[in-house]
This record gives C-alpha cells, structure tokens and sequence, in this order.
C-alpha cells in the first residue's frame, strides 16, 4: 500500500519548482526538457504534467539536485 503524500512534499507550477532548485522558471523548464548542463549528463528535471499542470514532489527534486551535484563533482578537479 502506497502511503499518503505530505502535502508539504508537492510542488505546484513552474515557479514553485524554480523557487524549490534555486533558478528562473525559464531554467526548471528547460532542464525538465533537457536536463542541466554539467560535466557529467544528468536525467531530466523530475516533474509530472497531467492534464496541462505541472507539479514536482520536493523530496524527488531534492534527491535529483544531490546527485546532481555529486556526479558533476566526480569529474571536476
């Protein structure tokens, strides 16, 4: 059985999410497209868009900004 979500966890519209990763909502959209430029390639953006809404869950996006970060640090200097 699914456990219920908190509602703390969701994040609703472009600039929720921008505000949540530290960008403009021009860059969370694009990097849900594309994915951020660093070293290494890292996944896209983690967000769901049913039926023309956007949202993203904070707990997803924050795993997703940690490894994010780790991998552009296992090719840096």
């Amino acid at each position: 059985m699914i456990p219920p979500l908190n509602p703390y966890d969701i994040l609703v519209g472009w600039e929720a999410i921008a505000e949540e990763i530290g960008t403009s909502t021009r860059t969370a959209r694009r990097w849900a497209l594309t994915g951020p430029a660093l070293p290494l390639a890292s996944p896209r953006l983690p967000v769901y868009k049913p039926r023309g809404r956007v949202y993203a869950l904070r707990s997803e996006i924050r795993r997703w900004l940690t490894d994010a970060i780790r991998g552009s640090r296992v090719g840096g200097p």
